[in-house]
């Protein structure tokens, strides 16, 4: 028969390993990219700008310096919403849906934006290297 004073020390043991089991989000899952947008997109509220440098991909950040990229970041975005976020070829390319607001000559508009994300160095990162036209210019 179990005794009455071995109950609590079990009970403890079996949830304290039970919470050492628990699932975590794997850096090439949908869950890490996730909280990847909603970080970048957070930092894009506050217009802190040296984040969303931080999370471009490593092509981007060789053709654009740090302090230029913090100086041109002039998007007024007043919230957001990430409407989808998707893993794709085995984790090694994401992408994102997001609606956010901002004002373009004095009017608050919603605009929608697909971006597209890849898994480098251990971490997701905005692909922001290639233009999305041939008119977009860099630096």
């Amino acid at each position: 028969m179990f005794r009455k004073k071995y109950l609590v020390p079990v009970l403890s043991l079996l949830v304290l390993s039970s919470a050492c089991t628990l699932p975590f989000a794997k850096p090439h899952s949908q869950e890490a990219l996730g909280e990847r947008v909603r970080l970048l997109w957070e930092a894009r509220v506050k217009r802190d700008w040296g984040p969303v440098y931080d999370m471009a991909d490593s092509k981007f950040k060789k053709e654009v310096p740090r302090e230029l990229f913090i100086k041109r970041g002039k998007l007024a975005v007043q919230m957001f919403s990430v409407v989808k976020v998707e893993v794709h070829e085995n984790g090694k390319k994401g992408s994102s849906l997001v609606i956010f607001e901002t004002y373009k000559m004095a009017q608050l508009v919603k605009i929608s934006i697909k971006e597209i994300w890849i898994f480098e160095d251990g971490a997701w990162h905005l692909k922001l290297s290639d233009p999305r036209t041939p008119f977009d210019k860099r630096g």
